[in-house]
């Protein structure tokens, strides 16, 4: 009667196992710690190649020091929209369109609004609006960045507290 031996691997969650007659597992073994030596070497080759960045044995040049951020709180209670949008540099739709979230539903007590009333705000300020205000509203509202929240009824929204916080703390470069 032969003796069947068993092997079991676990690495990085794959696992192996290979049962059989000992020459068969010895066998089977060895040609798996091949594979594993080339991936290894290949996952290094390919990591190597693509860091960016300075290379060995280069020195930093003196002088340079990286700039400083610092959070400035604003005052937006006491600010008309203009100046938010002066002063919060929307440099991407989302950013005007949370300002203009945090206007109608803190400035002019709307409780909820919809994409209307935001095409409404750009019309006021002379600005040109986005072709699809709903896209944005979704992509801010949903789980990833939690800047606005859903409303009551379908297609409804207001400003959540991280979106208020988004807006009322500037990030500059000193």
């Amino acid at each position: 009667m032969a003796e069947t031996y068993k092997l079991r691997v676990k690495s990085k969650g794959t696992e192996i196992e290979i049962e059989g007659d000992k020459k068969f597992v010895e066998g089977h073994f060895s040609q798996f710690k091949k594979l594993l030596k080339d991936a290894k070497l290949q996952s290094a080759r390919n990591a190597g190649s693509s860091k960016k960045g300075r290379k060995r044995g280069r020195k930093k040049k003196p002088g340079r020091k990286p700039k400083k951020e610092k959070r400035v709180k604003l005052d937006l209670p006491n600010m008309e929209l203009k100046q938010i949008l002066e002063e919060a540099k929307p440099d991407k739709e989302d950013t005007n369109i949370l300002v203009f979230s945090y206007w109608l539903n803190k400035r002019m007590r709307k409780r909820e609004f919809r994409s209307p009333d935001i095409e409404a705000m750009y019309k006021e300020i002379g600005m040109e609006a986005p072709n699809n205000i709903t896209y944005y509203l979704r992509k801010l509202s949903d789980e990833d960045k939690g800047l606005l929240q859903h409303g009551r009824k379908n297609g409804r929204y207001k400003i959540s507290p991280d979106g208020l916080k988004y807006i009322t703390y500037k990030t500059i470069k000193v």
